[in-house]
């Protein structure tokens, strides 16, 4: 049984880059999206489940049911607990959204927090900075 849980958004990610972050913490990518699918091919449920493999979940009881609007309603959230609660590894949420503030995911690692959970989202990579000589 599992209590950590990361949080991300595949939004200037990569599948290899996904498939890395689940293998450094022996996690499992668990995709919390409502619908799916997405316009990048990359990210769709099809070719997501053909590249990450056994690394890789749809959970829909964690979806954003209202994700066309700027409201969040849970499709199951008790189910969709209990499902992360049975892992037997850590998981990572995963949607696509960029910046977690108003991602439903993060209203979901708040609600996990609250009932004992360890949450962490996961920071992109630093962006290479150029250095001058002086």
């Amino acid at each position: 049984m599992t209590t950590k849980i990361f949080t991300t958004g595949y939004q200037g990610k990569t599948l290899p880059l996904l498939l890395q972050l689940a293998a450094e913490r022996g996690a499992m990518i668990v995709d919390i999206r409502f619908s799916p699918h997405s316009k990048n091919p990359s990210f769709d449920i099809a070719n997501m489940q053909k590249f990450l493999g056994a690394a890789y979940i749809h959970l829909p009881e964690l979806g954003n049911a209202d994700y066309k609007t700027n409201h969040i309603r849970l499709v199951n959230y008790p189910a969709g607990r209990e499902w992360l609660r049975q892992l037997k590894v850590p998981a990572i949420l995963l949607c696509a959204c960029k910046d977690p503030r108003d991602c439903h995911r993060t209203h979901i690692a708040n609600l996990l927090k609250n009932e004992g959970f360890e949450v962490e989202e996961i920071e992109p990579p630093p962006s290479p900075q150029l250095v001058l000589p002086v």
